[in-house]
């Protein structure tokens, strides 16, 4: 079965119910597509019941968000009885199919709303036990912000939403940390607090068309967000403008690569050029005379040729 692309997702969740081939009375809502950083993904209804849609756009994926299955569906909560998980397909372009995850979020207690109803020392227990949980499974949430825990009426904790990786390529030990200290604090409740987002901005969603503006500095081109903050320091001698979260960059050695848009990057500046293409979410790099291809997240996915 095929994994996908952003674009490829998007184009097909747009036709959707068609696409979806047996959820004929599912609503999708295209507005929410978003990815991690193995899946694509977006929100919809079925049943008068809001669902998340997941489709791999990495081969890992498909096996990280089974084995979370298999460790939330081994730990006794009353939460879990909501917890349901679909099989399905995806139809793409040129009668291609992709497997597809739907997936009713867990009925609990926002994290955040917890605060005024438990202790912290519940509550810092109930951390413990899921760190503890994940890392029974060599498991990494890779999304763990308030809004994406639940703590049902045991105080047992639960992520929802399934951003799942391996232990070894998270984050998480320094984000538990961190929710550690928030909550001693009780700093959840602060909405005005951007602690939480600074700390664990590698987890967060990413959407396809982020707004950003170029801008210049001592003649470098970097990048604000919609309110005129600068979110990508001007240090590029030249960037393209962002299609579907991604720049083309050079940088002031003259080397070129790609950018997401925080301004990590995706392919780093070392090469001679880069070639990105927004409707397959596909990378062209060219080394030393030699051309290859890089998907979305920037893996290397076909050897070093002369043709691109």
């Amino acid at each position: 079965m095929d994994i996908t692309t952003i674009v490829e997702f998007r184009e097909a969740i747009q036709q959707a119910p068609k696409s979806l081939l047996s959820l004929k009375d599912i609503e999708v809502e295209v507005e929410t597509l978003s990815h991690t950083r193995h899946f694509a993904e977006c929100w919809a209804t079925l049943d008068k019941r809001r669902v998340v849609i997941y489709a791999p756009i990495t081969p890992q994926a498909m096996s990280y968000a089974e084995r979370a299955e298999d460790a939330l569906r081994g730990k006794n909560s009353r939460a879990l009885s909501s917890f349901t998980i679909y099989r399905n397909e995806l139809l793409l372009g040129n009668s291609r199919r992709c497997s597809i995850i739907v997936e009713r979020p867990l009925r609990g207690t926002p994290l955040t709303e917890m605060l005024y109803t438990l202790t912290n020392e519940r509550l810092t227990a109930g951390l413990c036990s899921l760190r503890n949980s994940l890392n029974d499974n060599n498991l990494s949430h890779n999304n763990l912000r308030p809004e994406n825990i639940l703590v049902d009426n045991t105080a047992a904790w639960h992520c929802i939403r399934q951003y799942y990786t391996t232990a070894a390529t998270g984050g998480d030990n320094a984000a538990f940390e961190h929710l550690e200290r928030l909550i001693a604090r009780h700093a959840l409740a602060d909405e005005e607090s951007n602690e939480l987002h600074d700390t664990l901005s590698t987890y967060s969603t990413e959407t396809t068309k982020p707004n950003r503006e170029r801008c210049e500095e001592l003649g470098l081109v970097g990048f604000n967000n919609e309110r005129g903050e600068r979110v990508i320091e001007c240090k590029y001698l030249w960037a393209s403008d962002f299609e579907e979260g991604r720049s083309m960059v050079i940088s002031r050695e003259r080397r070129a690569g790609l950018i997401d848009s925080d301004g990590r990057e995706v392919i780093e500046t070392r090469y001679d050029e880069v070639e990105y293409d927004p409707n397959t979410g596909r990378s062209w790099v060219l080394n030393d005379g030699l051309w290859a291809e890089f998907d979305y997240l920037g893996n290397q996915i076909s050897g070093w040729g002369e043709e691109s």
